[in-house]
């Protein structure tokens, strides 16, 4: 068995914050789909697996409950996670600056409002909301911003330019622990 968890992400995204505050395992994969979360838990290439399937401003993740009822696999506990959602870009830039917001669709679903007013920004969807924070540093992206964590701009070195621009304050997901069979309890 390669790892003890498996979720869809990478570090400073949603996921892996709810995995650390919840399961805290040392051994752990960040995988780019939640198809693939099924394929490793009935392979036994993990334990367990990490979901998102609800948000209290997007509603149900209806393909992630597909997921779940077409295989072998079983919910073993659930957790409430607080999604706050921040813009953020390269120093120097503000709110005028940006040409294009990327991030994962429920995330831009969940700011939707805020950028009512904004109508020179294009939302454009991505995998993952960390992994653009991390691509807009890495490649010095003038002109885009990220909808993505704090600890994201943080690690990525980002100017937060608006904070908590999600549409409802208390804005929570409801993510479910999956095992392969109920042995792993």
């Amino acid at each position: 068995m390669s790892c003890n968890t498996c979720f869809f992400g990478i570090k400073y995204c949603c996921m892996v914050c709810v995995f650390l505050q919840f399961v805290l395992t040392r051994s752990f994969d960040h995988l780019t789909t939640c198809d693939e979360i099924i394929d490793k838990l009935n392979q036994k290439e993990a334990q367990r697996g990490v979901m998102a399937l609800e948000n209290s401003i997007a509603g149900s993740i209806l393909p992630n409950y597909a997921l779940i009822d077409d295989s072998n696999i079983h919910v073993i506990g659930e957790y409430n996670f607080s999604i706050d959602h921040n813009l953020m870009c390269l120093e120097n830039q503000t709110l005028k600056d940006i040409k294009e917001v990327h991030s994962h669709p429920m995330a831009l679903l969940q700011c939707k409002k805020f950028f009512n007013d904004f109508n020179h920004i294009s939302l454009v969807e991505a995998t993952d909301t960390a992994k653009v924070a991390k691509l807009i540093s890495k490649k010095k992206l003038k002109g885009i911003a990220a909808i993505a964590s704090k600890e994201a701009a943080k690690t990525y070195n980002l100017n937060v330019i608006s904070e908590s621009i999600q549409t409802i304050n208390n804005n929570v997901t409801r993510f479910v622990i999956l095992v392969e069979n109920c042995h792993f309890i």
